[in-house]
C-alpha cells in the first residue's frame, strides 16, 4: 500500500523544523544582529533595521527572488494540500486515487525545485 508512505512523506515535510528557515530565512541572524542589552534598544535596534529595509525597498525593482520563491513555495504547499484531501476523499475509488498520487508527486517536484532556487 503506497497510503502510509504518503502519510509518512506528508508529515516528514509538514512537521520539519527545517521549514521555518523556508518560511522565515535567517530570522536568527536578524535577532542576534539586533540583540541589544534591553528590551526596549532590541526594539529600537529592529526598527532601525526595518527603515534601511523600507529605503532599500524603495531603491529596488519590486523583483525579489526569495519573495517570490516563497510566494510560489506556499501556492505549491497549498497544491499538495488540496492533492492529499482528495486522495483522502477518494480513498475507495483506486483510480482516482492513484491520479492524485501523481498530482501530489508532480506538486512535490516542483516544491523540491522551488526550494532548490531560494538562495542560502
Amino acid at each position: 500500500m503506497k497510503w502510509p508512505i504518503v502519510l509518512v512523506l506528508l508529515g516528514d515535510l509538514v512537521g520539519l523544523q527545517g521549514c521555518e528557515s523556508v518560511f522565515r530565512p535567517r530570522a536568527s541572524e536578524f535577532l542576534e544582529q539586533a540583540h541589544g542589552k534591553t528590551g526596549v534598544e532590541t526594539g529600537l535596534i529592529l526598527t532601525e533595521m526595518m527603515e534601511h529595509s523600507l529605503v532599500k525597498a524603495k531603491q529596488g525593482s519590486g523583483e525579489d527572488g526569495a519573495l517570490a520563491g516563497h510566494v510560489k513555495l506556499l501556492s505549491l504547499h497549498k497544491g499538495m494540500r488540496a492533492a492529499f484531501h482528495q486522495m483522502w476523499h477518494h480513498r475507495k475509488d483506486q483510480s482516482l486515487r492513484n491520479q492524485q498520487l501523481e498530482v501530489f508527486g508532480q506538486r512535490l517536484q516542483e516544491f523540491r525545485s522551488a526550494l532548490q532556487t531560494i538562495p542560502q
